[in-house]
């Protein structure tokens, strides 16, 4: 079927190296060889060029920074020191379209960054209610009035919602979102306060995706150990008895990771009474000499201040519960 296709493609060049012979023989012009009709390069629009560049460039920016962990604030000052770099170049070269093309889509503010080279897009925002802590996504946190304008949601969470006294049945109540003024005389909606949560299952991904990270995480079952000897938590009875669903360690399937759920407060400011929460996780199944580096810790989210929860944080605690599930029952369903 393909010889067809062939005849024509030769009958085609033969038929211009003709006419260039009569040409030539016109006007005493050189005659190409067929090598140079063959060889012929690849023209690409300055659109092509451009997406070409973009997607190098977002394939980078990915790799700086799951590879050097750098923060949104800092890769955007990398990205405006490159647009530093080309308006440089641009004046000292003169005019260059691909360049100036380039530097017209180059991103300005962290949520152009974001959208343009798909960076963090693993992270959920969620509204928090300043009063319970209950968490709301962002799209359904405004509604419409009777006259058809724009309001913020107030929370409806319940703490005791069967209690006999029906007066402790009531709902919070409390505003989750605040309209403020933008230069433009335009008003907008904001949280009053915002959790960022990091999927765990992305960030699992990535860590599986190092170099020597399996390894490393099964080496501890050549370890030897002696009776009455603990030397690390493999030596304990807990990681050597705790049960899976068939009645079998848990941990005798190879590929299990065990993680262990830290909270720890800080103050992120130095004169001012401010504190945060931070929520990691760190891969027990890893040497102690490379369980807790920081390239190695997973941060799943940070409990927004300034003050921390008075009663509980199982609120900030349910998208990652929700994502443990979704992993433990993939995992059985192998089993």
């Amino acid at each position: 079927m393909c010889l067809p296709s062939t005849c024509s493609i030769g009958h085609a060049q033969k038929c211009v190296l003709e006419q260039q012979t009569k040409d030539a023989a016109s006007s005493s012009t050189q005659i190409l060889p067929p090598q140079t009709l063959l060889a012929r390069p690849k023209v690409y629009s300055l659109a092509a060029r451009i997406d070409s560049l973009h997607m190098r460039a977002r394939w980078k920016l990915n790799f700086f920074y799951l590879t050097f962990r750098l923060s949104e604030k800092a890769l955007l000052s990398f990205m405006l020191f490159i647009k530093f770099l080309l308006l440089y170049i641009s004046s000292t070269i003169g005019g260059n379209q691909l360049i100036d093309s380039l530097l017209s889509n180059f991103p300005k503010s962290l949520y152009r960054m974001r959208k343009l080279y798909k960076i963090n897009q693993d992270i959920t925002e969620y509204v928090v209610c300043p009063v319970c802590n209950s968490l709301y996504s962002k799209t359904n946190c405004l509604i419409f009035s009777s006259n058809g304008e724009k309001e913020s949601k107030q929370c409806d969470y319940i703490e005791f919602p069967n209690h006999r006294q029906l007066s402790r049945r009531n709902k919070c109540g409390a505003i989750l979102m605040k309209n403020i003024h933008t230069g433009n005389k335009i008003t907008k909606f904001v949280p009053r306060k915002t959790y960022n949560y990091h999927s765990i299952i992305s960030s699992l991904s990535n860590l599986i995706q190092c170099k020597h990270f399996l390894r490393k995480c099964e080496a501890w079952r050549q370890n030897t150990t002696l009776d009455d000897v603990m030397t690390d938590l493999y030596d304990g009875k807990v990681w050597k008895e705790f049960s899976h669903l068939d009645g079998q360690p848990y941990l005798v399937y190879a590929g299990i990771l065990c993680l262990c759920l830290n909270i720890d407060w800080f103050n992120p400011y130095k004169e001012t009474p401010y504190s945060v929460g931070a929520i990691y996780l760190t891969v027990q199944n890893l040497p102690r000499c490379d369980r807790y580096k920081m390239e190695n810790i997973i941060l799943v989210g940070t409990i927004p201040g300034p003050r921390e929860p008075k009663k509980n944080i199982n609120f900030y605690l349910r998208p990652l519960v929700d994502d443990l599930i979704k992993l433990s029952w993939s995992k059985y369903s192998k089993h």
